[in-house]
């Protein structure tokens, strides 16, 4: 097949994908959620314990200059203590892609709802994670719905970016859903797709086809903290990392974070397909991922520093408005599920937890 006839070919399944990308319509936009659910009725009740979360199993005193090893195979990285002392109010958040967009990761999706971060949050732990996850294949979705409404411990939102997969958030109902919304990247992602064909069929390499005709998106939640009574803002998202359409796609990831938290405390986690400044390889030091990195303006990395054992660290929980406390990488064997020993066959990405603290 010709260049000429294999493009005009993938700016149609480009334009096929975006037309076929559920869309979150007007009624449903930015909606507040009104009325007293059973979640927000938890939420309102609930106070914080009488205990504060603790450092994991094995985790050094005092502050790590570099991520450690724990007993269970996990990394972990403590930092200087935060500003104001800890009153109980901490925020933790993780960001996970569980990779069903993988062929070779051969993990039954039903089961991570056993992990146990989710597994905390789903039963309603004092101080459980919000978790922003990625690449959510639908039996792990069927499950978590089956399991929400046998639950008021937590709220779920699913984002569908494709068949098979999408973004999905889990939020303890320590914390009020106030207000939701799905945003695709939709005509931002078709023509910066048909940009990168165009210099595909000019004198530049041909792009990564899949990367151009994949729909994605991000989720926004507004949320209350039942304990501080303070308001913030959540987005999770999962960016391509073909150049020229990962840009883009940032650029307006962030401008709607930026709109959506207004002057006030925000979070955005997810996959963002970008190294860290430390682990950045790349030659070109304007590159796609300093090009990503420079749309974080004020958001600071909540992550451990440096990069994980076996994989790059490409994954993010960036925050304004909060410290970092403490943070880890799922590695080793520190989660394992049916038919996946350790976290390396679990998924092609580790979970990254992280403790915030109010500002």
């Amino acid at each position: 097949m010709s260049k000429h006839v294999t493009a005009i070919a993938t700016i149609a399944l480009v334009l096929a994908g975006c037309a076929a990308a559920p869309t979150t319509s007007p009624a449903r936009r930015a909606t507040p959620i009104r009325g007293t659910t059973a979640q927000q009725a938890a939420a309102a009740s609930h106070r914080a314990p009488t205990v504060t979360r603790h450092a994991p199993a094995g985790a050094p005193d005092g502050p790590t200059a570099a991520p450690v090893t724990l007993p269970d195979g996990g990394r972990y990285m403590a930092y200087a203590a935060a500003s104001t002392p800890d009153d109980g109010s901490d925020v933790t958040v993780v960001t996970f892609n569980t990779a069903i967009g993988n062929p070779q990761i051969k993990t039954d999706q039903k089961h991570f709802p056993t992990l146990p971060f989710y597994a905390a949050t789903i039963a309603g732990e004092p101080d459980s994670a919000i978790l922003c996850l990625q690449e959510v294949g639908n039996a792990q979705r069927a499950e978590v719905a089956r399991l929400g409404e046998r639950s008021a411990a937590f709220t779920w939102r699913y984002q569908r970016v494709g068949a098979r997969q999408g973004n999905m958030m889990l939020i303890p109902r320590r914390y009020v859903l106030e207000k939701y919304d799905d945003p695709h990247f939709g005509w931002v992602q078709v023509v910066a797709a048909g940009k990168a064909i165009w210099r595909w069929i000019g004198p530049e390499g041909k792009p990564n086809m899949s990367q151009l005709t994949e729909p994605r998106g991000f989720q926004i939640a507004w949320l209350r903290d039942t304990r501080t009574n303070r308001r913030f803002v959540v987005l999770n998202t999962h960016l391509s990392f073909q150049a020229g359409i990962q840009e883009p796609q940032a650029k307006k990831l962030f401008d709607h974070a930026f709109r959506a938290g207004g002057d006030g405390p925000l979070v955005v986690a997810g996959d963002l397909n970008v190294r860290t400044a430390d682990t950045d390889t790349d030659p070109d030091k304007q590159g796609k991922n300093a090009v990503v990195r420079s749309y974080f303006r004020d958001l600071v990395d909540m992550g451990p520093a440096g990069r994980p054992p076996s994989k790059t660290n490409i994954d993010w929980v960036l925050a304004r408005g909060f410290a970092p406390v403490r943070s880890r990488w799922y590695t080793g064997t520190s989660i394992s599920l049916p038919g996946s020993p350790d976290a390396l066959t679990v998924s092609d990405h580790y979970a990254e937890e992280d403790v915030l603290r109010w500002q």
